[in-house]
């Protein structure tokens, strides 16, 4: 069994607990920023994902046509792009 992924959101407020029009304003900056931010990550998970996508194509296509040359050029591109390899940890596995 996978153990669970705990995650951490962007804070909300509790609107019972805002009480004045500055209050209001303040938080609505808050999340108009944070908004801002999560779209703009989302964007770029959308282009990474859309790259690997079709990196992925390349070499399966390649694969199913039966080229191991154009498979091996296909791998070779999707590591180079979307690959990074960290520092191997002492007694742990790279």
């Amino acid at each position: 069994m996978t153990a669970p992924t705990v995650t951490q959101g962007p804070t909300t407020a509790n609107p019972d607990r805002l009480e004045t029009v500055e209050e209001l304003r303040a938080e609505l900056h808050r999340a108009n920023a944070v908004v801002l931010r999560l779209s703009m990550h989302v964007q770029d998970m959308n282009a990474v994902i859309g790259g690997m996508g079709a990196c992925l194509t390349k070499v399966l296509t390649a694969h199913l046509a039966g080229d191991a040359e154009k498979t091996i050029a296909a791998l070779d591109e999707l590591v180079a792009k979307h690959v990074v390899q960290a520092p191997a940890q002492p007694g742990g596995m790279h």
